[in-house]
């Protein structure tokens, strides 16, 4: 896990499952061979597996051990929930150049014992990742 990062809550908190953590790494625009996240979002379905991100969108949450897709509700019963991501930088321009949404700067994991609907100064996703499972309800949150 070299440059990564760790966010210390369990994405099933209180819901059974594996034990599932998110990690990430920053780098900055400037930096060779990087490609800076600008969206997050997580899609859900109640019955059945996502094989693929939706149209634009990219696989995020990747399991460090298989590298596959990784269901965030893993053995934990409920919604299958994944995380997807969008990049739209290159080098040290933007590919679109109508896209004017800055890259991704900081990330947060919530867990609490209510639904939220806003944090302030972040982008609340407002998706509780434990959907269907019972547990905490977990969002992931971003700032810019």
């Amino acid at each position: 896990m070299d440059g990564y990062s760790k966010i210390p809550v369990d994405l099933n908190e209180g819901a059974g499952g594996k034990y599932i953590y998110l990690y990430y790494k920053k780098t900055t625009p400037l930096e060779p061979n990087t490609t800076p996240i600008t969206e997050l979002d997580v899609i859900t379905n109640c019955c059945m597996a996502i094989l693929f991100p939706p149209y634009s969108w990219n696989i995020c949450g990747q399991s460090f051990g298989s590298g596959g897709w990784t269901d965030l509700n893993q053995g934990a019963g409920g919604d299958y929930i994944y995380l997807v991501q969008r990049t739209k930088w290159l080098g040290q321009r933007f590919v679109d150049p109508f896209y004017n949404v800055p890259p991704i700067k900081d990330i947060l994991i919530i867990s609490s014992n209510q639904k939220l609907s806003s944090y302030p100064g972040w982008t609340l996703i407002p998706v509780d990742l434990n959907k269907g499972a019972g547990g905490k309800w977990i969002y992931l949150c971003y700032k810019r």
